[in-house]
């Protein structure tokens, strides 16, 4: 395996990562439906995380906190796929450094 490959997919994998915390952070602050769905659109990387799903329940909860009680159980849905992607890129990053240091020592 080519250090430089692992080394692109430990960048990628870790903006992405850092991407999500944020807009985890946002949801925390206490954005709504569309701050989130705007800041979804506008970045190209997080498209693919939200389904047609996800983004309709963002248009159905609009201008209320994602966090609202009265929209609690749809903000769930999108903090569950939120977590669940956070989790994966930290363990793909997690296997991609400990690879890199596999190969390294291989040199």
């Amino acid at each position: 395996m080519n250090i430089k490959i692992i080394e692109k997919e430990i960048e990628k994998n870790s903006s992405k990562l850092k991407q999500l915390t944020e807009l985890k952070e946002l949801i925390l602050r206490g954005a709504n439906g569309f701050d989130v769905l705007f800041e979804i659109e506008k970045n190209y990387q997080l498209t693919y995380i939200f389904d047609k799903v996800d983004k309709s329940i963002l248009k159905e909860i609009g201008e209320h906190k994602i966090l609202n009680e009265d929209v609690k159980s749809l903000g769930n849905e999108i903090l569950i796929t939120l977590n669940s992607q956070i989790y994966n890129l930290e363990q793909n990053v997690q296997y991609l450094n400990y690879k890199l240091k596999r190969v390294s020592n291989l040199k």
